[in-house]
C-alpha cells in the first residue's frame, strides 16, 4: 500500500469527524517526509493536525488528531485525574517538570492542553520501558475502558474490536460493536473514493452527504455522558510514571 493509501485509511475516522484522532504506524521504508509534510498541510487546512515519532528502527508512529475533541476530553475531571495520577502535568505555568516530561519549557506557555498532553506521551512512548497504554484517551476510547485494559493487562473483555470494551452493560458492547462498523466503513470508503480521485476536502464532504456524519457511532457524545454521570465510581491507579 503506498504511503498516501495508508493515510486515507488509517486516518479516515478522525478527518470525517468521527473519531477524535487515529494512530497508525509506517515501516521506515515506506515514510517520506516530503509527503508527510504535504499531508500535515492539507489535514490542519481542514482543522485536524499531525505527528510522527520514530519509535524503533523499523517503525514510525503517526498520529492524526481534531485538538479541540481531545482538549474536550481532557477537561473531564475523571480523565484529568486520571493522567495526574499517571505523572502527567495538564496545568501551565510548570514549565521545567513540563520540559522533563518532553515538552520544550520556552514554548510550554505556547501549548494549549491537549498539545502539551501529546508531547508528553510521545515522549513516553519513545523512552519508556513499557508502552502508555493512556494513549487510548486520544483515540476517544471510554476512559473505564482504558483502565481497565491496563488493569487486566488486556484480558477479560467483554468485547474485543477497534477497543476492548469492559463493561458488562448490553448498551456499551453494542456501542463498541457499531463503533467498529462504523469506522471500518469509513475507512473502506475514504479509500474508495480516494481511489476515484477524490481529494481530502472532497472525500470530507462525500462522508457527511451519507447521513453518517452526525448520527454515526458517537464516541464523543458516549464520553461526555460518561463524564456528566456522577454515580460511576472510578478506580484510579496512584502509580506514577518515571
Amino acid at each position: 500500500m503506498s504511503f498516501d493509501k495508508v493515510f486515507i485509511s488509517c486516518a479516515a475516522p478522525a478527518f470525517c469527524g468521527i473519531k477524535a484522532g487515529n494512530l497508525f504506524s509506517l515501516p521506515v521504508q515506506l515514510f517520506n517526509k516530503e509527503k508527510y509534510e504535504e499531508w500535515k498541510k492539507l489535514f490542519l487546512s481542514v482543522g485536524l493536525k499531525c505527528r510522527a515519532v520514530k519509535i524503533s528502527s523499523k517503525k514510525i508512529l503517526v498520529l492524526v488528531y481534531n485538538s479541540l475533541w481531545i482538549n474536550e476530553i481532557l477537561s473531564s475531571p475523571h480523565v484529568s485525574a486520571y493522567l495526574k495520577s499517571k505523572g502527567y502535568l495538564l496545568d501551565f505555568g510548570e514549565s521545567e517538570e513540563a520540559y522533563k516530561k518532553g515538552c520544550n519549557k520556552n514554548l510550554w506557555g505556547l501549548l494549549n492542553e491537549s498539545e502539551a498532553f501529546i508531547s508528553s506521551l510521545f515522549y513516553r512512548i519513545q523512552y519508556s520501558s513499557s508502552f502508555p497504554h493512556e494513549i487510548g484517551i486520544l483515540l476517544g476510547y471510554p476512559l473505564q475502558d482504558v483502565i481497565a485494559f491496563e488493569k487486566s493487562q488486556g484480558k477479560n473483555f467483554s468485547f474485543c474490536g477497534i477497543w476492548k470494551c469492559y463493561s458488562e452493560s448490553r448498551e456499551a458492547v453494542e456501542k463498541a460493536r457499531l463503533c467498529q462498523c462504523r469506522f471500518r466503513e469509513c475507512s473502506g470508503l475514504c479509500s474508495e473514493w480516494f481511489e476515484q480521485g477524490c481529494s481530502l476536502c472532497q472525500i470530507i464532504e462525500k462522508y457527511k452527504k451519507r447521513g453518517n456524519y452526525e448520527s454515526c457511532c458517537n464516541l464523543r457524545k458516549y464520553n461526555r455522558q460518561y463524564r456528566n454521570d456522577g454515580k460511576r465510581n472510578l478506580s484510579v491507579s496512584k502509580r506514577k510514571w518515571s
